[in-house]
């Protein structure tokens, strides 16, 4: 068995990328409480992981984590508004689009990753990607969201 992660590399991976993460957390989620949940589990599932990743690899397997913990409460998680406005920007999406803006641009991944990790054709994720950065447009400029 592998040994598991040292504190120090678990500091130097929550010094790197835990914002990004936190924010990954509440553009799936919608909620502070809830994502700083996620990412607690997250980051313990990775303290006890076996998981190897390089240093550039490292945010995308944070993300991975704190995608499957959001997936588990995401039921169970009611969207406030007590959260920065690009993060209820990203709520008024589609939940499809906000998991694919949210990979992306919180996780590091690329689209065909979230492709991958979303069970969604590559050029579905490119166009989500795309309509979802107009919305985020929109809405930053007073509109509303004309998806669902």
């Amino acid at each position: 068995m592998a040994p598991e992660r040292t504190a120090q590399s678990l500091t130097d991976l929550w010094d790197r990328h835990g914002s990004s993460a936190y924010s990954l957390a509440c553009a799936l989620l919608g909620d502070d409480a809830a994502a700083s949940l996620a990412v607690t589990r997250a980051m313990v599932d990775l303290a006890h992981s076996s998981d190897d990743a390089s240093a550039e690899d490292a945010q995308r397997l944070l993300a991975r984590r704190v995608y499957a913990r959001c997936q588990g409460l995401a039921g169970d998680t009611p969207r406030t508004l007590l959260l920065p406005p690009m993060m209820v920007w990203l709520g008024e999406l589609a939940q499809l689009q906000r998991a694919c803006l949210a990979l992306c641009v919180f996780g590091g991944h690329t689209h065909r990753e979230a492709a991958d990790l979303l069970g969604a054709p590559a050029l579905t994720v490119a166009a989500l990607l795309t309509s979802g950065l107009q919305e985020l447009g929109r809405l930053s400029a007073g509109g509303t969201a004309t998806t669902g």
